[in-house]
């Protein structure tokens, strides 16, 4: 994902929620958010959660884990 998808995120709403692939795209993710005025109220990996523990990286289905960042606008700012 690239800077103008991630601002294109980013369009006004009071509250955006950001599923990403890459810790590197979602720390970018975080910049920019910051840069337009919204700060971090949560952040977490996503994954699918089983019994046996998957390889590093991958959920059970083979589906790499997500990183999942809620954005909202600070007030006044």
């Amino acid at each position: 994902m690239d800077d103008d998808a991630l601002r294109a995120c980013f369009d006004g709403r009071g509250r955006v929620e950001m599923r990403v692939d890459d810790a590197t795209v979602a720390a970018r993710a975080g910049q920019i958010a910051h840069a337009l005025g919204y700060r971090r109220l949560s952040s977490r990996r996503s994954r699918h959660v089983g019994l046996r523990r998957p390889a590093p990286g991958l959920t059970r289905s083979g589906q790499p884990s997500r990183f999942v960042s809620v954005y909202s606008v600070i007030p006044g700012g």
